[in-house]
């Protein structure tokens, strides 16, 4: 329990001062325009699209890539490097067109 002194308690003593008055703000006579935002650019096709006949089957990477995740000792974070490697093996299966 803190003791009572003689001196007033600063933080029950009411405040009697006056907040100063704000200032009005100044506003510009002539706000700039806004600029309109601009569009995106259309996207253009860097490749022609990929038909079915020249698609990789997803299924036979699939199961390539899973064989080599296996005989590599089945590691963490290499998922990719096991696809990248599963697509090659399976493209270099397919039959060049001519």
């Amino acid at each position: 329990m803190p003791r009572k002194t003689s001196t007033p308690d600063v933080t029950t003593t009411p405040v009697t001062a006056k907040k100063p008055a704000k200032a009005a703000a100044a506003k510009p006579a002539e706000a700039a325009p806004k600029k309109p935002r601009r569009k995106a650019p259309p996207f253009a096709a860097a490749e022609p699209p990929v038909t079915l006949a020249a698609a990789l089957p997803e299924a036979d990477i699939a199961a390539e890539a899973y064989l080599l995740w296996l005989a590599d000792g089945q590691p963490h974070g290499k998922d990719v490097e096991h696809w990248v490697r599963a697509e090659e093996i399976v493209r270099g299966r397919q039959p060049v067109a001519a």
